[in-house]
């Protein structure tokens, strides 16, 4: 880079990295803030990556996904096969003049530490910042300037990375793949994060339904199809009408107050399944109403149809206590309390 004498400047070194930190502090705020303007002008004429993807959340939310340490650890890195790379570590100041520093390791457990400085931001739309693997780290030493632009793209967002600094298209082709890997592990990691929101709104809203005796409403989100295996006979109900029916038929049993609450529930997302389990507990006025006695166990299985999630699959269960074939309640789920075995064995008998 030259300055505008025509003179050798040390401007690059410090978009690279390459400046002593000492030196960059004791420059004032606005000679910082000209040298990463002159910065933002820097563009290697050597070879360069370009990669785009469409993500589903909006440009403030992806905007976060990369500068917000805490988020970017989810996603940050390649894959090996079909085996995520982890992040154990996420170092970001991010704003203009801050330093950026990871740690990436393979599924072997190799650790790969990289650094580099901020050079602009721009929320919700720009972030410019290096990126060099530390010593004896990565496949290429040099230090690359990388460009993230984030676009409306309707109700997503367009990202457009461009990777300059590479020193050959050796260099470059060798990490092709991995920034490939490492963007659609953010598209993957956005649409899991916003379907897990969602699946959560259906949940809670099917509570408020229960609560309400509207069982209209809560075959909302159940497939036409849905097989139910229920906590009472019979072992199976199939059919979204069948299980509306089972529901209108327990309703009357309930008191005319009654709550309903869930806890302990966890998601799983795959492409389009999804696998909610957890606890769920009605909320009788008066308390003492038996249906409130136990919490129940529950799974449910959705499926992504047209767009849209669906009931496939729900199971309701209780334990049962085997030494006297009675029904084990769930009164605490923070004691994993069970019966005492100690008489269990062939000649074991079961009162009738």
């Amino acid at each position: 880079m030259k300055d505008t004498d025509g003179g050798s400047t040390n401007m690059e070194f410090l978009c690279l990295g390459y400046l002593d930190e000492a030196e960059w502090d004791n420059k004032s705020k606005e000679e910082q803030a000209e040298i990463m303007r002159i910065c933002t002008e820097y563009d290697s004429e050597g070879p360069n990556l370009e990669i785009q993807r469409i993500v589903g959340a909006s440009p403030e939310a992806v905007f976060e996904h990369f500068t917000c340490a805490d988020k970017l650890e989810r996603w940050w890195g390649p894959r090996s096969g079909k085996t995520d790379w982890t992040t154990p570590s996420v170092e970001m100041t991010p704003e203009t003049g801050g330093h950026f520093r990871t740690c990436i390791r393979s599924p072997e457990g190799q650790d790969y530490w990289a650094r580099g400085n901020v050079i602009e931001v721009e929320k919700p739309g720009r972030l410019v910042f290096t990126h060099q693997w530390e010593e004896n780290q990565g496949s290429h030493p040099e230090v690359k300037r990388i460009r993230i632009t984030l676009s409306p793209f309707g109700p997503q967002t367009r990202v457009r990375m461009r990777i300059d600094g590479y020193t050959s298209d050796e260099s470059r082709d060798s990490e092709v793949e991995g920034w490939h890997q490492c963007l659609d592990r953010l598209v993957n990691h956005v649409q899991k994060t916003d379907d897990e929101a969602i699946l959560r709104s259906l949940v809670a809203e099917w509570s408020r339904h229960v609560a309400a005796k509207d069982s209209d409403s809560m075959m909302k989100h159940y497939h036409p199809d849905v097989i139910l295996y229920d906590a009472i006979p019979p072992y199976k109900t199939v059919g979204r009408e069948a299980v509306k029916q089972a529901w209108d038929q327990c309703f009357p049993c309930l008191p005319e107050v009654c709550g309903s609450e869930h806890r302990d529930l966890e998601f799983r997302v795959s492409g389009d399944l999804a696998v909610v389990n957890g606890l769920h507990r009605f909320r009788p006025e008066p308390e003492e109403h038996p249906c409130g006695g136990s919490y129940l166990r529950l799974t449910v299985v959705f499926q992504r149809t047209q767009g849209a999630w669906k009931v496939i699959h729900e199971h309701i269960s209780q334990p049962f206590n085997p030494m006297n074939e009675k029904v084990w309640n769930i009164k605490n789920p923070d004691v994993l309390d069970m019966p005492d075995y100690a008489a269990c064995g062939p000649n074991l008998e079961v009162p009738q």
